[in-house]
C-alpha cells in the first residue's frame, strides 16, 4: 500500500528538500513552520492544554488567513496574482471552548490587526460621507435647498455599508452585498464564523 505524502508549502525554519508525510508529528510540524507561528502555538499549547495541537493550529492558520485576506496580500502562481483564503472546519464538543480559543488569539496575537480593521473602516466610512456631502453641494443650491440637501445626506448616508470583520450568520444577498463593500474599500474579505 503506498504511503500518502504531502509536499512542505511555505517558508519554514529549516531549509527542506524532502516531502513531508500527511500525518506528521507535532515537533515535525512545529520544526516547519516559521518561528512566529511556532512560538504562538507553543504559547497556545501550553495555555489551552486541553485542545488537541490540530485544533489550535487550525485556528491559528484561519485567523493569520483573516488578517493576511483583509489586507490584501496577493499571491504570484506562475504570472498570475491570486487573492488566498482559506476555508476550515474545526469540531469540537459543545462547552470546549472554541469561542475562548478564538478570542484569546484575537485578544492576544491579532489586538494591533482588529485595531487597523476599525480605524480602515472609520477611514471609509468618512470618505463616503465627505463624498456624499460633497454630491449634496453640487447638486442642491439656492435658497430653497438646504432641507433638501439635508434629506438626501442623510438618506445616502443610511444606505453605507459598515465594514464587519466577523460575520456571525447572513444571507446570501448580505453576504454578496458585504464582498461588495470590501471591493469598494479596497480592504478586508468576507471572514464568516458560525
Amino acid at each position: 500500500m503506498a504511503e500518502n505524502k504531502k509536499a512542505l508549502t511555505g517558508e519554514s525554519s529549516t531549509i527542506n528538500t524532502f516531502i513531508i508525510p500527511e500525518n506528521i508529528s507535532v515537533d515535525q510540524a512545529l520544526n516547519n513552520m516559521p518561528i512566529i507561528l511556532k512560538d504562538i502555538m507553543e504559547l497556545f499549547q501550553q495555555k489551552h492544554i486541553n485542545i488537541s495541537f490540530n485544533c489550535l493550529l487550525n485556528i491559528l492558520i484561519v485567523k493569520t488567513a483573516q488578517m493576511i485576506t483583509a489586507k490584501r496580500v496577493t499571491l504570484d502562481e506562475a504570472g498570475n496574482t491570486v487573492l488566498p483564503n482559506w476555508y476550515s472546519m474545526i469540531f469540537l464538543s459543545t462547552g470546549t471552548g472554541k469561542n475562548v480559543i478564538a478570542k484569546d488569539f484575537d485578544r492576544l496575537i491579532f489586538k494591533n490587526f482588529y485595531l487597523w480593521f476599525k480605524d480602515k473602516a472609520n477611514d471609509y466610512r468618512n470618505q463616503k460621507e465627505a463624498d456624499i456631502i460633497k454630491i449634496a453641494e453640487n447638486k442642491f443650491t439656492g435658497k430653497n435647498a438646504e432641507s433638501q440637501k439635508r434629506a438626501f445626506i442623510e438618506s445616502e448616508t443610511e444606505k453605507i455599508r459598515d465594514l464587519i470583520i466577523e460575520m456571525q450568520d447572513g444571507t446570501q444577498e448580505g453576504l454578496h452585498a458585504d464582498a461588495k463593500t470590501f471591493a469598494l474599500a479596497g480592504i478586508g474579505s468576507p471572514f464568516l464564523k458560525m
